[in-house]
């Protein structure tokens, strides 16, 4: 009875242990650009080819890392989330929005008198 006791409670401290070891090397393993990123929405024009963006308020030409992101929205107005990195004008984009243009209907309520 002692035996099995001991053992059970030796067998449960030796298996915490490597648990918390366990997440704690998984904590550590973060890569570098993650740690640093800092997320920032931009609206611009995407270049015709896709790798550059044009941002419509700061005048920046933003470089994009992920270019499949964006792969059918080159020459067109975007709204674009992403991560900016240690590297000053390199964006990850997480998430992609086609700003709609509007056009004037003269049939509307608002051009009739």
């Amino acid at each position: 009875m002692k035996k099995s006791l001991l053992l059970f409670g030796l067998s449960s401290v030796i298996l915490c242990t490597v648990g918390a070891t366990g997440q704690d090397i998984a904590a550590t393993e973060k890569p570098l650009h993650q740690k640093h990123a800092k997320l920032i929405a931009i609206s611009g024009k995407l270049s015709d080819d896709g790798k550059t963006l044009a941002s419509d308020a700061t005048h920046r030409t933003w470089v994009i890392a992920n270019k499949d992101a964006l792969r059918g929205y080159e020459g067109r107005q975007l709204s674009v989330r992403g991560k900016v990195g240690p590297e000053a004008n390199r964006l990850e984009v997480i998430s992609v929005k086609a700003q709609a243009a509007y056009t004037a209907n003269w049939g509307d309520s608002a051009f009739r008198r």
